[in-house]
């Protein structure tokens, strides 16, 4: 009974890609940060989707978990519209947030009607998918921040530059121009002048005295 319910609630979830084939985690990439489930997700919008190939590779990443019910308790995504309306021109361009449902009782039907309380830009999607694979993903994220699992905390956000897998976070509910201003750090931009000349994600050395080790631009 339970299967049939979880095939209700999300038709063609099947880890099959559109070749016909398993879709295995791919390996690991550039320091090893992107061995991501290749998950099938589905969004408000009404769309499928793999959880690496289509959402994370190349692209620079906003992620984090919630539930339609917790949001009396933790408002967490009206903190993320705060922080959307500061990525205002890379949404849905180089930069993407991925709000992830942890409660299977939100379906993309239920998102949808739920979305329309937020302003909610192109490039930002409510998820939701099966449960084992939402807990795939939240353990590879929690292996990589803190080596813990169990059911992730909707203060935590995850960015990363999926093209060279350097991954970060904060939470939610900090200032959202610093947040914003995090992201900005993974992004690959030109410095040189060269046109695609890539620069080094992050930001600049604090200098002899400062002990936490910073990647310089």
């Amino acid at each position: 009974m339970i299967e049939d319910k979880k095939t209700t609630l999300f038709p063609n979830s099947r880890r099959i890609d559109p070749n016909g084939k398993s879709t295995l985690p791919p390996a690991a990439q550039a320091r090893g940060g992107n061995a991501f489930p290749n998950i099938p997700l589905f969004a408000h919008t009404g769309e499928k989707f793999h959880l690496y190939e289509d959402l994370i590779k190349d692209r620079i990443v906003v992620l984090h978990f919630f539930s339609i019910r917790g949001q009396k308790a933790f408002p967490s995504l009206r903190h993320m519209e705060a922080i959307a309306s500061h990525l205002e021109g890379r949404l849905g361009k180089d930069t993407f947030i991925y709000s992830v449902s942890q409660d299977i009782r939100d379906t993309p039907a239920r998102l949808k009607r739920f979305a329309e309380r937020f302003t909610v830009p192109k490039g930002w999607y409510f998820l939701t998918a099966l449960p084992e694979d939402v807990e795939a993903l939240s353990d590879r994220l929690q292996r990589a921040a803190c080596n813990r699992h169990g059911t992730h905390s909707p203060r935590l956000v995850h960015y990363g530059n999926g093209g060279v897998g350097v991954w970060g976070g904060f939470g939610i509910d900090s200032d959202p121009a610093f947040a914003a201003e995090r992201i900005s750090w993974v992004a690959l931009g030109d410095t040189s002048g060269e046109p695609g000349a890539p620069r080094r994600a992050g930001p600049r050395r604090m200098g002899k005295d400062f002990s936490a080790h910073n990647r310089e631009t």
